[in-house]
This record gives structure tokens, C-alpha cells and sequence, in this order.
């Protein structure tokens, strides 16, 4: 095998599976920023200012995702990997690194998600 071929395929990164009508997507499950339950739907947000759209509520996602580590339900319509998390305001409101996806949370939820948060 060359040396100097670097295959996305070759490392033991955890994929998430994201199956729509075009196909099925194999995101790294470091880069899924957050997952917001929409009734019956789940949006998903990628680091890249991606959105994908499954079937499915946010407790199968949940239990799909949880296995990982990386993100933490909060409330109950959000799980968040507070890697990508770079504010929180007084109102709940949560702002992503890089992105343009903002999420309103209840204070309660908020506090929640501070308390996750990575230390410097």
C-alpha cells in the first residue's frame, strides 16, 4: 500500500449513518454540532453548516448517538456537542463556533448545558 494515500476510510473515526432519499451519509461524529427533534423529524447540524433531515424523533437519534460520548440531551428537543458551543447568552440563547445556527434554550436547559461545558 503507498504510503502517501491517505483514505478517509482507513481511520477508526465513529461515522454517524444519515439515510435520506438521495442516499445514505456517513458523517464523522465529532463534526454533528447538534441534533433539534422536530416532531416526528430530527434536523441535524454539522460543523460544516450542514442540515440533514431523517425520519425519526430525537430519542431514536438519541440512542443511536449517546454510545459516543460527545453529545448530551438537553431539554427536550436538543442534543448538543458542546465542543462546537462558543456562547451562551443571559436568554438561553446558543451560538456555534463557525456557524451560522443559532438555538434558544429555556434557562433551565441553559444552565445545564454551562455546566457541560469544556474548561479551557
Amino acid at each position: 500500500m503507498r504510503s502517501d494515500f491517505n483514505c478517509p476510510c482507513m481511520n477508526n473515526e465513529p461515522k454517524y449513518e444519515i439515510r435520506s432519499v438521495e442516499g445514505t451519509d456517513f458523517i464523522p461524529v465529532r463534526e454533528i454540532a447538534c441534533f433539534v427533534g422536530d416532531g416526528s423529524y430530527t434536523n441535524i447540524h454539522t460543523s460544516d453548516n450542514k442540515k440533514y433531515r431523517e425520519s425519526g424523533n430525537l430519542n431514536i437519534h438519541y440512542e443511536r448517538i449517546r454510545v459516543h460520548g460527545m453529545h448530551f440531551r438537553i431539554g427536550e428537543s436538543h442534543l448538543i456537542n458542546p465542543n462546537w458551543v462558543k456562547h451562551i447568552d443571559r436568554s438561553g440563547n446558543v451560538i456555534f463556533f463557525d456557524m451560522e445556527l443559532r438555538i434558544s434554550l429555556k434557562a433551565k436547559d441553559a444552565k445545564q448545558l454551562r455546566f457541560l461545558m469544556p474548561s479551557s
